[in-house]
């Protein structure tokens, strides 16, 4: 899941096409950085016109993005195989941009004025779930190329920053960028700029016509797609013990510190509150993310949390097992039926005005309906459903039976409790399975629970996308969103969901509700019964509540699926409980006594459906579609790095953090010096994430490694010889790391304790990660450094400072970049020492802190500076 903005958006449409194509290697990134990232070819001539920026965006810039996202995607005529399929790589990508002329949103007050609110900040979104099929697929080979036009329009879109570049124009819905059609070539113009009309999101209310506009930076506005994010990393696929990560990649990151009082004596010049406007403005989208992630992981915690509450009170009851379930959903199931009428009305009414995170959310909204109006209608219309209105008897609402589930039959026609609950069922089912792969060794049993996770996302992604099927037409039909949501509106909603959910509603009454449409004249009638004809009676003529049985059939095999993991529970609970006491609780509930294989599917469903009512009852709820929590971890240049002795602040390590962060166009040197020290930052983060100490001790335990009780002692017996066995295989020099190594070894004795409780265990092992860390510096280091020194000769000859930093490397480390040259060809013959010596010239280099003052003088910088200001002038 990549969500890029300004330069990341250049950075995730690389990342995105290299997951999907990993023959491509991302340094071909690095080359193109280097070589066409010269501040004098992004130049404009100067005095030709009045420009409207210093640099060329569409010119130079755009054409060379294009080539170079093209370089890293698959063709339709490679071989076949060439690209991973969706289930092997799943892609949710989303690039922010910021529209300069905002698009326009409508909403409606109380009294029914419209109130148009324009909206500035957009983004493009292209997805690839593992179900997706090849002609939907983005990423499918004979799609690619395609993709990469418009990844780099996208990226052109949102690495704008202004004055710099030019606003770059997105085709959205125009004429003069249309798709060709059969046996028609693409334009130049088409294949620079195609048309993004599919790939936009919060483009505004209307969804038809040319909406085309300019864009500029997607970092100007706090635009963070969080929530999206977030949804994003519920669907993907997995297997194991899994942790959902947000990795927050950010350069320039702040040093925390003493906040300075303003002085009242010495207020802001124009220029300066310009300046923090727009620093606050943009300041915000870091923020917005963390508050988005708190938010989710509060409400994730208050959902699953319930769970275990309610299945820990069950197995404390006198006579612990299903029946305290069963007498607590009667006594609740009430409240359950309004909290889901209360939630579909608000949902159904935000949905319908605009108020909620989804691409279809915002669309055209008849005169003088808001959002309270708009819910009102809902929520009555689902009263008089069950309650009957004059010559209309009351019958029961599509989505929730009228008695609390007390037997449950799998073969029943239809499906009688929705989408939301048959995902709970799945959700429910995850949460044991999760619990399972957690504590459980290696071993057959593991295998036939992993294999059952696996198979339980996947059925839960197809129960999500279900929903599709009785909302897809009221989301995409316009001759159904042009309709007023009124009362009359939302029970001809409720009679085709229970048609094509339960199978009770027939077509006749059907069409009696579209008669009763009120504000709607015949000819709009005829068109609404043509617009649900093709949904209620396809061509393949499927039986009423043929979409619940197929949601019925698919909560089917999520039960299917758990009863052979009952067998695992019940055979290793001895164990199990020790590591994870909530699992004697499952057991309790879902099957009291010692036979799983006698417990029924239909049981088993009953049981499950039964803690579903309870849990949305009586816990919070998740808004954006995933319970599980989601941990944040930044990347920046702030990191420490083991091996570094000078280079440790990013002033020190970025050279292009001069000019206003503008100095990487200057020197390529800079720029393949900021790149190697985005690798090396990168490397110790991922390093220091994936060593999670609850993970490690987890990973010891279901070993064997770690017995039931380690004091102090063993555990630090234990540590050496983990630790010593890292150095050993990383290469690492024994001497070298000395220190580290004991730092390592005292963080890995915490985590080997058993008498020191898993909530006490420290949040990173930032030592044992730095030897790893370093190890992968000896590699990437070494390998970089031939394409640095050739930088730097490239500078001498544009006519850069002959007496730089970069110029005394080269000096001094001749023979040491001469072996790392030849060495590329054959990476394995590069020695342990070379690399070593690699590590400790690159720290001592300073390219990063070069002094711009002795670049003044330059001939490169004499000639930048005049070419920029004939370009001003």
């Amino acid at each position: 899941v990549i969500t890029g903005t300004s330069a990341g958006g250049i950075n995730g449409a690389a990342l995105a096409l290299t997951q999907v194509n990993r023959q491509k290697d991302p340094a071909m990134l690095r080359d193109l950085w280097i070589d066409q990232g010269r501040i004098e070819s992004l130049l404009r001539q100067p005095f030709r016109g009045q420009p409207t920026s210093l640099l060329r965006g569409d010119e130079y810039f755009l054409p060379r993005l294009h080539a170079a996202l093209e370089m890293l995607s698959a063709a339709a005529t490679d071989p076949p195989g060439t690209c991973a399929s969706p289930r092997e790589a799943p892609i949710d990508l989303s690039i922010t941009t910021t529209v300069l002329r905002g698009n326009e949103a409508v909403s409606v007050d109380s009294t029914g004025q419209r109130l148009p609110q324009s909206l500035h900040a957009a983004r493009f979104h292209w997805e690839r779930r593992p179900d997706t099929p090849d002609a939907a697929d983005p990423f499918a080979q004979h799609q690619q190329r395609r993709t990469a036009h418009r990844l780099a329009l996208a990226a052109r879109s949102s690495a704008s920053f202004p004055v710099a570049f030019e606003p770059s124009f997105v085709p959205v819905g125009s004429p003069d960028h249309r798709e060709p059609g059969p046996g028609e070539a693409l334009t130049a113009e088409t294949t620079l700029r195609p048309d993004m009309a599919d790939l936009v999101r919060g483009w505004g209310t209307s969804r038809t016509g040319d909406r085309s506009r300019f864009c500029v930076d997607g970092g100007v506005l706090a635009n963070t797609p969080t929530l999206a994010a977030l949804s994003a990393c519920e669907a993907m696929p997995a297997a194991g013990p899994v942790r959902r990560l947000m990795l927050l990649v950010f350069p320039h990151a702040p040093e925390p510190g003493l906040q300075q009082p303003d002085v009242m004596a010495k207020p802001p010049t124009v220029a300066g509150a310009v300046s923090g406007l727009l620093g606050a403005l943009t300041a915000q989208g870091g923020r917005s993310y963390v508050e988005s992630l708190e938010r989710h992981n509060l409400a994730a915690a208050g959902r699953r949390g319930a769970r275990g509450d309610i299945l820990r009170v069950i197995a404390g009851e006198p006579q612990p097992g299903p029946v305290p379930l069963q007498e607590l959903v009667a006594a609740i199931y009430p409240q359950y039926k309004r909290l889901r009428r209360w939630r579909a009305g608000r949902d159904l009414a935000a949905w319908r005005t605009g108020m909620v995170d989804d691409e279809f959310a915002i669309s055209d909204l008849p005169p003088e309906w808001n959002f309270d109006r708009v819910r009102s209608a809902a929520e009555r219309a689902q009263d008089a459903w069950e309650q009957g209105t004059g010559q209309r008897p009351g019958r029961p609402v599509p989505y929730y039976p009228t008695l609390p589930p007390a037997t449950t039959r799998v073969g029943e026609r239809g499906w009688g409790w929705g989408i939301s609950p048959a995902l709970g069922v799945a959700e429910a089912v995850n949460d044991l399975l999760r619990r399972l792969v957690w504590v459980l060794p290696p071993g057959p049993s593991y295998d036939v629970v992993e294999s059952a996770r696996t198979d339980v996302l996947q059925l839960a992604d197809l129960i999500r996308a279900a929903r599709g099927h009785t909302d897809d037409c009221w989301q995409h039909d316009p001759v159904l969103l042009a309709l007023p949501p009124n009362q009359s509106y939302w029970r001809l909603r409720l009679a085709c969901y229970d048609h094509l959910m339960r199978g009770t509603v027939t077509l006749d009454e059907i069409d009696a509700e579209v008669t009763a449409l009120a504000g709607v004249d015949d000819d709009r009638r005829a068109a609404v019964r043509t617009a649900l004809a093709a949904v209620l009676q396809p061509h393949d003529r499927p039986a009423p509540g043929h979409v619940g049985g197929y949601v019925r059939a698919l909560v089917r095999r999520v039960v299917l699926r758990l009863q052979p993991v009952l067998g695992v529970l019940k055979d290793e609970i001895a164990v199990l409980e020790a590591l994870d006491p909530d699992l004697a609780h499952w057991r309790t509930v879902l099957f009291p006594g010692d036979n799983p294989a006698a417990t029924e599917v239909d049981v088993l469903l009953t049981r499950l459906l039964q803690l579903e009512v309870a849990s949305t009852t009586l816990g919070d709820e998740v808004r954006s579609g995933a319970t599980l929590p989601v941990e944040l971890v930044q990347v920046s240049a702030r990191t420490d790095n083991p091996f570094a002795e000078v280079t440790r602040s990013p002033a020190d390590k970025l050279g292009g953090d001069a000019v206003n962060r503008f100095g990487g166009f200057l020197k390529r040197s800079w720029r393949v010096n900021d790149w190697i020290w985005g690798r090396v930052d990168g490397s110790t983060i991922l390093s220091r994430t994936m060593l999670d100490p609850r993970r490690i001790r987890r990973a010891a335990r279901v070993t064997g490694y770690l017995a039931r009780r380690v004091g102090p002692a063993e555990a630090r017996v234990l540590a050496e010889a983990s630790v010593d066995e890292v150095v050993a295989g990383l290469g690492l020099d024994v001497a070298e790391v000395a220190t580290e190594r004991q730092l390592a070894v005292d963080e890995l004795t915490e985590v080997f304790r058993t008498d020191i409780a898993d909530g006490d265990l420290p949040s990173a092992l930032p030592h044992l990660g730095a030897l790893f860390a370093w190890g992968l510096h000896l590699g990437s280091v070494a390998e970089e450094l031939p394409a640095l020194a050739q930088a730097i000769a490239a500078d001498r000859v544009d006519g850069a400072n002959p007496r730089s930093r970069g110029e005394v490397f080269l000096a001094e480390r001749a023979e040491l970049l001469r072996r790392l040259d030849q060495g590329r060809l054959d990476p394995a013959g590069v020695s342990r020492a070379d690399r070593r010596e690699a590590l400790t010239a690159f720290d001592r280099a300073g390219l990063g802190s070069e002094p711009m003052e002795q670049e003044a003088g330059s001939d490169l910088v004499i000639r930048t500076a005049a070419s920029a200001a004939a370009v001003a002038a």
